[in-house]
């Protein structure tokens, strides 16, 4: 079955509905522009829906995506394609032709209510639960979690009896309430014509052959993001921090960086403030090589000291295993080369994710070629959000990105890059402006400027401490001056808070409005 979708006028196609996919189609929605959100998934979210906290903030995962959730599933401009996958790409810039392939999920999203009926009621527990990374089993009917979006339940055609047993199973259809289960379901083909292609598939893979070198394959030894769902209270254990081996609380963890990435770094000393925020009395040692010149960096190892985390200054060797306690022994060189260990209940490895291995089916639908990491390859090294095809983008982690705010940093230069290129030029003169009130004045911006079209203001705080005090309180602010700005977008990507946008907001507002028309 066919169907195409007559929007070819300001389209984009965003694939994957990770947290890069979900902002970059909210802000190109909101200018107007029909956005065509694809994820493979069943589920949008990405991995920031399987964390406990994020970094530096300590703000809950799901907290932080729930407005986003309800921003994507209300904006009319986004046609939200869950459990699909982009099968065919022709055409060239400005006049893309996609084929998408959706998935039949066997349930009626229109009837479901997430009530868990099938679920409860579906009799195989067959297969790893790959939204806790393993750690647990799944039914064929299932959510990948509770707060998921959409909604609506899946059921998995590859172990469910009805497909594999001569329909010998029918519970989940007797038994839902609503009526929801179709099991006649079929895949659709959608075709749709987009201007421009935004990738932003991330990150899920590791390298197993780094893991095994450093003892993985001990049960004891855990991944980043294991752990990080054993921390969670949805995940296998409900947040209880236990060891794999035998379910007991650990007396003693190492969280091991396997380099000198910012994110493993973060990530490591994130969870050790997690532990000691559950359990005090559990031992956290955190083994990384140096530190990182980053003032928000610097406060986060200091509140972790003030917590009892322990640092050990050096660089990992080797990890082995007691056979019969099935503790640890992780062996280290300082900073004098001298090799060290120490004994650990528990160990969690961080190393740098990989694309998936289906980045080359992809690829290889975009017409575009990999790099050695398995990244897509950029156009230059002057223009890192480009591929080599013009009007195929590239943001956040398939950039290698290393944090949300490096990803949201590439959304607002690849969403400035689209409307200067493909937005209507008589309605579109693409001008930045600031929004004040999250600027810090940092001055970034006004150094990149090659324009000279931004400055930094003093202006006073209005905080109700100031009146108390009769203290005037000051603080510098960026102001774009609109007859010298070129439209460039080179401070939007420069500004470290996402505080500069495209456009000035009544420019903004014409364009939402002409295009509604």
């Amino acid at each position: 079955m066919a169907n195409r979708l007559n929007e070819s006028n300001n389209a984009v196609l965003v694939i994957g509905g990770g947290i890069a996919g979900i902002q970059s189609s909210l802000d190109l929605a909101k200018l107007g522009f029909k956005t065509y959100l694809v994820e493979k998934r069943p589920n949008v979210g990405g991995g920031v829906t399987q964390l406990d906290k994020l970094y530096p903030t300590m703000e809950d995962s799901l907290y932080y995506l729930t407005p986003l959730f309800g921003d994507l599933l209300e904006n009319p401009n986004i046609e939200l394609l869950t459990y699909s996958e982009v099968t065919n790409v022709t055409g060239s810039a400005g006049n893309f032709k996609i084929t998408i392939l959706k998935h039949p999920r066997f349930v009626e999203g229109a009837k479901c209510d997430a009530c868990d009926t099938c679920a409860t009621v579906c009799p195989m527990v067959t297969v790893d639960n790959d939204f806790n990374v393993g750690l647990g089993r799944r039914k064929a009917a299932y959510t990948p979690f509770t707060q998921a979006v959409p909604k609506t339940y899946v059921i998995d055609k590859d172990i469910c009896l009805y497909f594999n047993a001569n329909k010998m199973c029918k519970s989940c259809q007797i038994l839902c309430p609503k009526g929801a289960i179709d099991f006649d379901q079929k895949p659709v083909e959608i075709q749709v014509d987009v201007n421009a292609i935004v990738i932003a598939t991330g990150v899920s893979r590791h390298d197993d052959s780094i893991l095994s070198k450093f003892g993985y394959d001990f049960e004891n030894v855990l991944t980043a993001l294991e752990f990080e769902r054993i921390l969670t209270p949805n995940g296998p254990t409900e947040g209880q921090i236990v060891r794999i081996s035998d379910r007991q609380t650990p007396e003693s963890i190492a969280f091991i960086t396997l380099d000198s990435s910012t994110s493993q770094k973060a990530g490591a000393i994130k969870q050790a403030i997690r532990v000691k925020e559950k359990n005090p009395n559990i031992e956290c040692f955190v083994i990384m090589n140096g530190t990182l010149e980053d003032e928000v960096f610097t406060k986060f190892i200091q509140r972790s000291i003030e917590d009892g985390v322990s640092y050990i200054d050096g660089s990992i060797s080797a990890v082995e295993e007691d056979p019969d306690s099935k503790d640890l022994v992780i062996q280290y060189k300082d900073k004098t080369k001298e090799t060290n260990e120490i004994k650990v209940n528990t160990a969690v490895l961080f190393d740098k994710l990989l694309p998936s291995e289906d980045m080359t089916q992809l690829a290889s639908v975009l017409g575009l070629k990999l790099n050695k990491k398995g990244f897509f390859v950029k156009k230059s090294k002057s223009e890192p959000l480009e591929t080599k095809k013009p009007g195929i983008f590239v943001i956040g982690a398939d950039l290698q990105q290393e944090s949300i705010m490096a990803a949201m940093t590439d959304v607002n230069a690849v969403v400035s890059k689209i409307v200067s290129q493909f937005a209507p030029p008589e309605l579109w003169t693409p001008k930045a402006f600031v929004e004040t009130e999250y600027c810090i004045g940092c001055g970034y911006c006004r150094e990149a400027c090659p324009f000279y079209a931004i400055s930094l203001q003093v202006v006073e705080l209005e905080l109700p401490v100031a009146e108390v005090a009769d203290i005037p309180l000051k603080t510098r602010k960026a102001q774009v001056h609109e007859s010298l700005c070129r439209g460039c977008g080179i401070c939007v990507s420069e500004c470290p808070v996402q505080a500069i946008r495209y456009g000035d907001p009544e420019t903004l507002e014409q364009v939402i409005s002409a295009r509604a028309e």
